[in-house]
Order: structure tokens, then C-alpha cells, then sequence
């Protein structure tokens, strides 16, 4: 079945969607500035989605649950 991109909006997210979502809104709203971080906010925002996607490969390829294994990496 083939689902509308959502774009991480409206009340239809899985649990993982919103995990993700979560994790993006606290780098996005965080107070503490670039300067003083030791990787970036853009860095870490790439870092996140690209460990989902490691975890969602994984998960995969050992015919594991997709949903947990992004999470398990996000986390």
C-alpha cells in the first residue's frame, strides 16, 4: 500500500515518525548556539536521519522490525 508523504505533519505518524520528529524539534529549538557545540546543529540533523537509515538497512537485510531498528540507531 502506498502512503502520501506527510512531510513528519498531521496526527497519522507511526511511533517511529515520531521519535524522529521529536529528536529534529530539540536540535531545531535548542538554545545552545553553534559556536559552543562540539558538532553542529546542521551536522547533528544529518547525523540523526542518516543513523535511521543505517538502522532501517540493517534491519532489513537480517529480517528484523524496520521500525525498531531505526529507532534502536536514532536513539
Amino acid at each position: 500500500m502506498v502512503r502520501d508523504f506527510h512531510h513528519f505533519k498531521g496526527g497519522g505518524l507511526s511511533r517511529s515518525e515520531r521519535i524522529q520528529r521529536k529528536v529534529v524539534q530539540l536540535l531545531l529549538e535548542s538554545e545552545l548556539p553553534d559556536e559552543k557545540r562540539e558538532s553542529s546543529i546542521v551536522w547533528e540533523l544529518k547525523h540523526s536521519s542518516g543513523c535511521c537509515q543505517i538502522g532501517r538497512i540493517l534491519a532489513q537485510k537480517r529480517k528484523l522490525n524496520v521500525k525498531a531498528g531505526r529507532m534502536w540507531n536514532l536513539l
